[in-house]
């Protein structure tokens, strides 16, 4: 049985990979599930944060992979999110066990 989830995510595998206005590079993105334990059927939010440093970002792709067998996402919120257009909405898969997005901003933001 699978526990539902918002953004769901147990053990995650994320592949990211950053682009600025004139280099490629990695930052560092975090997502913590709050420190609880879940009953079956029961759902929690996740959210994904990114620390780029000092370093500006204004693009990122992601795919993020979870264990269809254990966890099943139920929705997914860009409220709040630093990207306001997406190359590829934020999208997921229970059968394949995946999210997937690419999105972007036009004025770079760095830090946490």
């Amino acid at each position: 049985m699978r526990r539902g989830l918002q953004l769901g995510i147990n053990t995650i595998v994320i592949l990211i990979a950053l682009f600025s206005a004139v280099s490629v590079f990695a930052a560092e993105f975090n997502a913590n599930p709050p420190q609880a334990n879940l009953g079956l059927g029961q759902e929690l939010s996740v959210s994904i944060k990114i620390n780029s440093g000092e370093d500006s970002v204004n693009a990122a792709q992601a795919q993020i992979s979870f264990s269809p067998t254990i966890l099943e996402v139920k929705s997914i919120s860009k409220t709040g999110s630093i990207f306001n257009f997406w190359l590829q909405e934020p999208a997921f898969s229970n059968t394949d066990g995946t999210i997937e997005f690419i999105g972007g901003t036009p004025n770079g933001v760095s830090g946490a």
